[in-house]
């Protein structure tokens, strides 16, 4: 029975092209809605092995139930996903799990295009305690509505990554990509909410970037190597914090920043601030500095404590007191920002008084 629908293709059983999953089912099943597969797996490769040459989709519908799984394959046309929706989005009806402790227990252990929607992914020891396990490489791939829990994802050495989540939830850190590649990665984050431990991109090699887009976020973001960031319409809360040391370039536009900003260190690369709201800094300036940062376009950010002399926006112009945009923290660190040798206007917002006696640099030009 089942290899005479494999002939006839999915069409024989679904006219949408439907393979089904359940924990009631078994992998010799047809995946029919009535004798459905055991396991996503199976399901999948079943899918990929039968895969027309024509523009056809295959979508694998799972039943509720946590799947301890080891997904080996991907196709671009094949898309997993729950059967079932609960009411409360924390929660994921399926659960695609393992240990994660080694390749061979990686749930998702493929480096293709997987397409997952609704599920959960996590890692557990073989009695579903949390661990924080592998959930596998980086690839490409689309994740809509999942889940990510007790996990990460590690580097993926020498492949084109394109990696999209959308309306995702990050309870662990994630992302934990470090080392050298040779190519190049792009993912993106849009409409996710990215919470419970720190998230690390520093691997270097061909240059890669991470795109937030309308994102929450709220643990710490550790960007290095020769990632690039792309950031916009997000809002840092909570721990919710950017480190940067990498030599990518660096676009922040119309973001909501807590817990301000740090550079470790400077990248030659363009670095844009435009249209973001500086509130509740804890630290002394809105962002913290080793060593210099130099010619930041930077433009209409609504400052909470101020700016500190080691970050020099490009052009001369500075802003001090009052709600003036762009603004640095007092008047010597305006001073101090404008390099030794070029000149700069400074304009005043209210009163300064008590002021020590201002220092410039060598050379420096200050109206």
């Amino acid at each position: 029975m089942m290899e005479h629908i494999r002939r006839q293709g999915f069409c024989a059983f679904s006219p949408e092209n439907m393979l089904y999953v359940s924990l009631n089912g078994n992998d010799s099943n047809p995946g029919s809605f009535q004798a459905p597969f055991r396991t996503i797996n199976a399901a999948n490769n079943y899918a990929i092995a039968d895969m027309p040459d024509y523009p056809q989709r295959v979508t694998i519908s799972v039943a509720p139930g946590v799947y301890v799984e080891r997904i080996t394959k991907a196709h671009y046309r094949v898309n997993i996903v729950a059967s079932y929706c609960t009411d409360d989005e924390n929660v994921k009806s399926v659960i695609i799990t393992n240990t994660g402790i080694d390749y061979q227990h990686w749930p998702i252990a493929t480096t293709g295009r997987l397409n997952v929607v609704g599920c959960e992914i996590q890692t557990n020891d073989d009695d579903l305690i949390p661990v924080d396990g592998i959930f596998g490489r980086v690839s490409g791939g689309f994740y809509h509505c999942c889940n990510f829990r007790y996990g990460h994802f590690n580097e993926n050495p020498n492949s084109n990554i394109y990696m999209n989540f959308v309306c995702c939830y990050m309870y662990g850190n994630t992302f934990n990509l470090t080392g050298v590649d040779s190519a190049t990665d792009f993912i993106a984050l849009r409409h996710c909410d990215i919470s419970t431990s720190e998230m690390n991109l520093t691997s270097s090699g061909a240059g890669r970037t991470i795109k937030f887009q309308d994102c929450l976020i709220g643990e710490k973001i550790n960007i290095g190597g020769d990632w690039s960031t792309l950031m916009s319409g997000s809002e840092l809360y909570g721990e919710g914090a950017l480190d940067f040391d990498t030599d990518g370039y660096i676009d922040l536009f119309n973001n909501i920043i807590r817990n301000g900003i740090h550079f470790a260190s400077d990248t030659a690369l363009d670095k844009k601030f435009v249209s973001n709201y500086f509130k509740e800094i804890t630290a002394d300036r809105d962002i913290t500095v080793d060593g210099d940062i130099t010619i930041v376009d930077y433009s209409g950010n609504k400052q909470d404590k101020g700016l500190c002399s080691c970050f020099q926006i490009s052009g001369g112009q500075r802003n001090v007191g009052g709600f003036s945009e762009n603004k640095y923290f007092n008047l010597q660190e305006a001073v101090t920002s404008i390099p030794a040798g070029e000149a700069g206007t400074i304009t005043l917002y209210e009163d300064q008084i008590n002021l020590a006696a201002l220092i410039l640099n060598a050379g420096s030009k200050i109206t």
